[in-house]
């Protein structure tokens, strides 16, 4: 760590904070999704999900080169600001349109708490650090959201939708205080000084960003359609109740907690490709399950929940190096590398999904086919692109 580096203990929290803002967007905000006022239709709906995750993909890049160019702290504190406001407004909506709006502002917000906390870990850390560090915020977020389905579909039921709005606002409030008292600047400018200038070609142009961006996004692909069409398929048409439903979601943190703690140790004994290409074949077992068993007429929970399970545990291992590992080479635009990557991913997952929903919502065994597609995409990228041009042990 740099001479620049908040203290230990202080850094893990405010990480993990930042980093858990965007997974408890679904943790806490998925059980109010059916309940949601004014429109019938599940598809719009779902726009009160989709709208955070435009927000997060579509303000990346400004927190970006802001955050390469004010530095870590100033562009952080703006984006919590923003976050914070945005929460009140979530609160207070009238409507539906005005709480998709103020969930945009919500994903905005998100997104700079993301971008700057990979680049604070790429400041700090070493790639191969980086990635450890990445996998062990990863491990305490999952066990955060172990209680926020449960604790997301108990406040739905003692106090509506508000209380799990404003639950998730707090969470903002508190990385807020956190960053603004104990975070210092990690933005070495004398280093930035010596080293050659990087722009967005040069980002998009090393076959090392390359790889890892479309290994995380096809991964992040089958995860948010889960996320997006979870609630509608296991709450209305498979029967489950919204604690039902909120429990599956603290199994699916408890399997990524798993998963974070396998790729610790499988990067020691395998190294990054091995390890990568491993957990697609998991990934793999886990998406051709489920879309088998949807094709062959199975109409259960189980049939969906069980097979998800290890899908996640490989998207946990794919997210934990895709992240870290595609910043790899960009100690200057740390940044903007972390702003690319973070944009492409819901771009990738929203643009996909909106492509997808009349099919998605046309029968039962649409979403399971399409996590299992998912899956098969991450494999080729594994097997095919990370295996060639992943290694990033030079950096």
């Amino acid at each position: 760590m740099t001479a620049a580096a908040p203290s230990t203990a202080t850094l893990r929290v405010l990480l993990v904070l930042l980093l858990s803002l965007h997974a408890l967007s679904s943790a806490l905000i998925l059980p109010t999704l059916p309940l949601l006022p004014a429109l019938a239709d599940g598809g719009v709906r779902k726009w009160a999900f989709s709208a955070l995750i435009l927000g997060f993909g579509s303000t990346q890049i400004i927190w970006g080169i802001l955050a390469d160019r004010w530095g870590r702290r100033p562009a952080l504190l703006t984006g919590l600001l923003l976050f914070v406001l945005a929460s009140i407004g979530c609160f207070f909506a009238a409507d539906l349109a005005a709480l998709i709006a103020c969930r945009w502002t919500q994903g905005a917000g998100v997104a700079a708490a993301g971008v700057c906390a990979r680049a604070i870990i790429r400041d700090l850390y070493s790639p191969q650090q980086s990635i450890i560090v990445l996998s062990r915020c990863f491990s305490w977020i999952s066990a955060i959201s172990l209680a926020g389905p449960l604790a997301g579909s108990m406040l739905v039921g003692s106090s509506g939708v508000p209380g799990a709005l404003a639950a998730y606002g707090l969470v903002g409030v508190l990385a807020l205080a956190v960053a603004a008292i104990g975070l210092r600047e990690t933005l070495d400018t004398q280093a930035m000084v010596r080293l050659p200038p990087c722009g967005w070609r040069d980002i998009w142009r090393h076959p090392v960003f390359r790889v890892y961006t479309a290994l995380t996004a096809c991964s992040y692909l089958g995860h948010y359609l889960f996320l997006s069409g979870s609630a509608f398929l296991l709450i209305e048409q498979c029967g489950l109740s919204t604690i039902e439903y909120g429990a599956v979601l603290s199994l699916c943190s408890l399997l990524y907690l798993a998963g974070t703690v396998i790729c610790r140790r499988a990067l020691v004994a395998f190294g990054l490709r091995k390890t990568v290409c491993g957990a697609s074949l998991v990934g793999i077992a886990g998406g051709g399950a489920m879309g088998l068993l949807a094709l062959s007429g199975i109409r259960s929970a189980a049939a969906v929940v069980l097979p998800y399970m290890l899908f996640v545990l490989a998207h946990a291992i794919h997210q934990s190096c895709g992240q870290a590992a595609a910043m790899a080479p960009f100690q200057r635009a740390a940044g903007r590398a972390s702003a690319w990557l973070g944009t492409t991913l819901p771009l990738v997952a929203v643009g996909a999904g909106f492509l997808l929903a009349p099919g998605l919502g046309a029968s039962p065994s649409a979403l399971p086919t399409a996590i299992c597609g998912s899956a098969i995409l991450t494999a080729i990228v594994a097997w095919g692109w990370v295996r060639r041009d992943g290694e990033i042990s030079q950096y």
